[in-house]
């Protein structure tokens, strides 16, 4: 039993009833109450360990297509923390009521809330597999207010965000997230952030941030989100800490070092990260902020106007950054989109005997802007030093993933499926970065107590029952780059709230998920 506090495992029976620990016996030498039990499983062989907390994801949409949060719980998952880098499914206003029906379109599902109280009814409704968190997001904050307007908000304006905000965490959103690095976000200037997040630290939330830049301008991004964090007076988290681009490697012990020094000052501050050396996003991320005004839609207009500038703004962040070759398509709503999924952008560049940027930007054009991609962009010594830092904990940075229904067509990063295994048995097991109960920590009481989860995050007693059973020495991430329906290997069982949901490393259809609400 590893009870998640960082100490070395020991044996033990663990005693469930209801949805709490009841008792737990060590040395395992009396097989405690096995005979009043309703179900005993026989762990010899397995490790057992709370539930893991992915503490950055984007399953809001997707948990509505597929319930049963497949890719979630196969790989350990209880507790999934959703609405990050700013983008969070409320507030509804008529501003940004298009962007949530195009995606909710694509799955065949219908847009029915207009705030979280709506959204959380949805879901209750109909019953889940994992346990949810969300914040509230800026861009979702701000697109409801200003729609995708490249300008500062007026004294209302950010009134009625603030309205919005305080709304959002009454009703149960934990604190607020940015994306900095994406429209409409990407258009605030910090003192319009910081005044958010005031708002969100008046009501004890925290603030989570995938920062305004990752690759060239990273020191100064960590520096803005520590100043964001101190004059907001609430607990941080850096989103995803990596050093993106070529021309970046290196930098990512100097972006904790900058962590190291606002923590030795007081300030709350950890960070999370999923063990990959690619990211997730949108073929448009590289486009210039001046280009993204307005929105998708404007800006597909700018692409299909021919705009040179724009077009050279555009190929050269990417061929400086990363290159043609490492970026992956992963999803498009385009006519023929299917045939390009799994392909690099250089490989399809070849197959119509066209230049890459040429292509990249023809993609965009066929898709109005909503490409997904993958790109190969980090390097293995910063991924190192990020995952062995004790202050780094894991998410999947993905959302629920199913190769059943309407999620199935899509390729989504192999994170969606193995970010927990993978971090167990590479970076654990094989190359032993960190010893496997400190990996546990990070995965389970450091994200409890940094969300103000009081009484999750360890095997103890009179704790909420979310556990997992596992074969260590079989863990193993079957996903693949182009290839990624597939479960991991050695998650033997599951428990959410007392209940099984995993059980000899299959799913019981059981959804006794809650709706999870910041304890402080």
């Amino acid at each position: 039993m590893y009870d998640g506090s960082g100490r070395p495992p020991e044996l033990a029976d663990v005693a469930v009833q209801g949805e709490r620990i009841a008792a737990i016996e060590q040395a395992a030498a009396a097989r405690m109450g096995a005979e009043e039990a309703g179900q005993v499983i026989e762990g010899e062989g397995l490790c057992l360990a709370p539930g893991f907390i992915d503490v950055h994801s984007h399953s809001d949409v997707a948990l509505l297509a597929c319930p049963t949060a497949d890719s979630k719980i196969y790989q350990g998952i209880t507790t999934d923390v959703y609405g990050q880098c700013g983008s969070s499914v409320f507030p509804v206003t008529e501003k940004n009521r298009g962007e949530y029906e195009t995606e909710l379109k694509s799955l065949k599902l219908e847009l029915d809330w207009k705030d979280l109280a709506g959204y959380r009814a949805r879901i209750e409704a109909m019953g889940f597999s994992v346990n949810a968190m969300a914040p509230v997001g800026h861009s979702s904050l701000r697109a409801a207010v200003m729609g995708y307007d490249q300008r500062p908000p007026t004294p209302d304006e950010l009134r009625a965000m603030i309205s919005y905000l305080e709304q959002a965490m009454d009703e149960g959103a934990i604190g607020l997230s940015s994306g900095l690095q994406y429209p409409p976000g990407r258009f605030a200037e910090t003192d319009e952030v910081i005044a958010l997040a005031e708002a969100a630290g008046r009501r004890k939330g925290l603030y989570a941030t995938h920062m305004r830049c990752e690759g060239d301008d990273l020191m100064d991004s960590v520096e803005e989100t520590i100043r964001i964090g101190r004059e907001g007076r609430l607990p941080v988290i850096v989103s995803h800490l990596k050093a993106s681009g070529r021309p970046n490697w290196g930098k990512a012990g100097q972006a904790m070092t900058l962590i190291e020094i606002a923590r030795r000052q007081g300030q709350e501050i950890v960070f999370d990260r999923y063990p990959y050396l690619a990211s997730a996003t949108g073929l448009d991320i590289f486009m210039p902020a001046w280009a993204q005004a307005g929105g998708r839609e404007k800006l597909t207009e700018r692409l299909r106007s021919g705009d040179k500038k724009l077009f050279e703004e555009y190929r050269l962040v990417v061929e400086t950054q990363t290159g043609w070759e490492r970026i992956l398509i992963t999803d498009t709503p385009a006519p023929g989109g299917e045939a390009l999924i799994g392909k690099s952008v250089a490989d399809i560049a070849r197959e119509r005997g066209e230049e890459p940027w040429r292509v990249a930007i023809d993609l965009l054009i066929e898709a109005g802007c909503q490409v997904s991609m993958c790109n190969f962009s980090m390097c293995q010594e910063d991924t190192d030093r990020v995952l062995a830092h004790p202050c780094c904990m894991i998410g999947t940075d993905a959302a629920i993933a199913s190769a059943q229904g309407p999620l199935g067509r899509r390729k989504p990063h192999p994170r969606a499926y193995g970010t927990f295994p993978r971090f167990l048995s590479e970076y654990v097991r094989e190359r032993q970065l960190v010893p496997v109960e400190e990996a546990i920590r990070r995965m389970t009481s450091l994200p409890a107590e940094t969300l103000g989860l009081k009484q999750r995050g360890r095997v103890q007693k009179g704790y909420w029952a979310d556990l997992v059973l596992f074969r260590f020495e079989a863990l193993e991430d079957r996903s693949r780059f182009g290839d990624p329906h597939h479960f991991p290997a050695g998650i033997e069982f599951v428990i959410v709230n007392g209940r099984p949901v995993i059980e000899n490393g299959r799913h019981t259809g059981a959804r006794p998920g809650r709706f999870l609400t910041r304890e402080v």
